[in-house]
């Protein structure tokens, strides 16, 4: 009998079981990829000496990545940082934003208007 697995518990699992670093749980998850639909999955730990991010999608890589936690990544429906135009365009113009001395107000809208562009 083979039992998929809710693609959800794995977020709920990782914010509720603090038996795991990010990529010790993501090591896990790996292992047991089989069990999934194809999914990508960011964890993060913010600490005060030391961030950590890590990534794992079970359509591609078979280990986790760690990522640089001050680094700008482009996801979609595929594996991280896949080059497709419109993630590429989004990442531009999400960096062109960000890369702004803007105060609170015009940053979170910029930002909305980046997430609401259907240029591509």
């Amino acid at each position: 009998m083979l039992i998929l697995c809710v693609e959800g518990f794995l977020v709920s699992n990782f914010l509720t079981d603090h038996s795991q670093d990010s990529y010790s749980y993501l090591k896990r998850v790996s292992s047991e990829r089989h069990l999934y639909n194809g999914f990508n999955l960011l964890t993060a730990e913010f600490k005060a000496k030391e961030d950590t991010m890590c990534y794992y999608g079970n359509r591609g890589n078979t280990e986790p990545i760690h990522l640089n936690p001050a680094g700008i990544y482009g996801l979609s429906n595929s594996l991280l940082e896949t080059p497709w135009r419109k993630l590429q365009h989004g990442k531009r113009l999400f960096t062109s934003v960000v890369n702004q001395p803007l105060p609170c107000e015009v940053l979170v809208q910029d930002l909305l208007n980046v997430l609401n562009n259907e240029e591509l």
